[in-house]
């Protein structure tokens, strides 16, 4: 777990038992989680853009067939890593107009 994500946790719950419970049930659930059923994903009828960064968890090739599986979804690639393209506090880049960009892209997305 980042260091920053511990001391936040930390500083509102002052209890390292209950983060070291909150870290294994995150693991777990990670361990754990179970894929959804491309017929399910396939049923989704909303307007989806899928974004994931070139260096993320999950794999740009995973959520580009995720892309192709729902009706009309959009896709986009960011490079970065897990959550740095919406600057995410623990993989943020100084000074990167990186989440500026994709919020224009959202933005563009919802309006059309």
């Amino acid at each position: 777990m980042p260091k920053g994500l511990q001391e936040a946790y930390l500083k509102v719950t002052p209890d390292k038992n209950g983060l070291q419970k909150m870290f294994e049930k995150d693991r777990d659930r990670m361990i754990n989680y179970k894929d959804i059923p491309d017929d399910l994903i396939r049923s989704i009828k909303a307007p989806a853009l899928l974004m994931v960064a070139d260096h993320d968890v999950v794999t740009t090739e995973h959520v580009l067939k995720m892309s192709h599986l729902i009706p009309g979804a959009r896709f986009a690639a960011f490079p970065g890593v897990h959550g740095s393209f919406i600057g995410e506090a623990e993989t943020a880049v100084q000074g990167s107009k990186m989440p500026e960009m994709t919020a224009m892209l959202v933005k563009e997305f919802l309006n059309e």
